[in-house]
């Protein structure tokens, strides 16, 4: 019968691949932008990112108004991420 055991082939669970929203974006010196696996506090909650919850909160994707998300500090740190990145 079909669905009564596994099919023997190596699998991950790929639910767990990305990057959590306290990744930290980078240019390593091979120049190629890279999220985490460094983590730091998000800037849009006091920290100094830039990281995945960052760019969610400006791009509006997480509530910000109800988690107290400060956008503006989280584009801050967008930016200066991003004028470093393009030298």
């Amino acid at each position: 019968p079909v669905g009564t055991g596994g099919i023997g082939i190596p699998a991950i669970d790929t639910r767990r691949l990305g990057p959590g929203v306290n990744a930290v974006a980078s240019v390593p010196l091979e120049g190629v932008l890279r999220v985490g696996p460094d983590r730091a506090r998000p800037a849009c909650t006091g920290g100094a990112g830039p990281t995945v919850m960052d760019a969610l909160a400006v791009l509006h994707r997480l509530p910000n108004e109800r988690l107290g998300l400060d956008v503006a500090a989280a584009s801050e740190a967008i930016e200066c991420f991003g004028e470093v990145f393009l030298r």
